[in-house]
This record gives structure tokens, sequence and C-alpha cells, in this order.
């Protein structure tokens, strides 16, 4: 088959179905009843037979259910209950949890080595290795001239001449 005779029957078969189309649609508009033939229906139903398919008090109960739990208040008045940060009987904020002055007083031996550590609370002085966990901190790394430990929410170096953080 050629390419024009190919195009040629694409259209015609475009053409049937939009005549096909049309027609359906002008035949719909014919058969459509009215708005005012609905109504003279709706109007000769007996009451009993409409209502019968709606439970009028479940759908009330649920409406005033959703409207009453309603968190964006269509109503837009403001709350009964009164905004505040602060709650009656507390402070304003948290006091802040202070941190310890950690400062490295020796490295002891060779590869493992260990630390003395001063400041931790609650200690003096500790000894500690690489892995260990001395309350709240861990002991990241232990070299020939550093510490790395961990708390909470910060990381110190320290070395021999002094804290980094």
């Amino acid at each position: 088959m050629s390419k024009s005779l190919v195009d040629m029957a694409m259209s015609a078969i475009a053409v049937a179905m939009l005549t096909s189309t049309a027609i359906r649609a002008r035949d719909a508009q014919s058969v459509a009843p009215s708005r005012v033939d609905i109504k003279e229906k709706r109007n000769k139903l007996e009451p009993t037979t409409f209502l019968a398919h709606v439970d009028p008090p479940m759908d009330t109960l649920l409406t005033s259910r959703i409207v009453k739990n309603d968190m964006f208040r269509l109503a837009n008045a403001p709350t009964a209950v009164r905004y505040a940060l602060a709650v009656e009987g507390a402070g304003a904020s948290l006091p802040a949890v202070p941190r310890p002055r950690l400062a490295v007083k020796a490295i002891i031996g060779g590869p493992p080595w260990q630390a003395m550590i001063e400041g931790f609370p609650g200690q003096s002085v500790a000894i500690v290795r690489a892995g260990q966990l001395v309350g709240a901190f861990t002991v990241r790394t232990v070299g020939r001239d550093s510490v790395v430990i961990l708390g909470a929410d910060t990381s110190w170096t320290l070395s021999l001449h002094g804290a980094r953080q």
C-alpha cells in the first residue's frame, strides 16, 4: 500500500468518526428530559419514597461532629484558650546544661595510647582509651598528642597544649 492510500484511509475513518459523534450528540439532546419534566416528576413522588434512602439523623450527626472538631474554625473566632509560651508555674525555659572544661594532663604509653583527662563531671581525673564511655561522653580517639571526645551536641579535640573546639 502506498503512503497516500494509507493517508486517505485514515482521513476517511476520522471523518466517519466525527460524523457518528455529531449524530449521537444531536440525538442525545433531543432525548434528554428538560428541567421542568424533572421537577414535575419530583413533585409527584411521595415524600416517604424520596426520604427512604437518606438517614437525616446520621447525616446531621456527622455534619455537626465535623463542624465541631474543625481545627481551622470556620467561624474565624479566636479560641477560648489563650496561647502562651510559658506554662504557668514553670520557668520560661530550661536552664542550659553547663559544658565541662576538659583538659589533657598526659598521654600514656604507645599505640594504643591512653590519656589522663581532667574535667569530667563527678571525677577529678580519668584515664581513658579510645571507644570508652565516661558518663555522657565518648572518647573517640586517643593519639600521640591529641584526644577527641564526643558529647551529646559537641565534639572536643584536646591536645597537650590546650583545648580546640
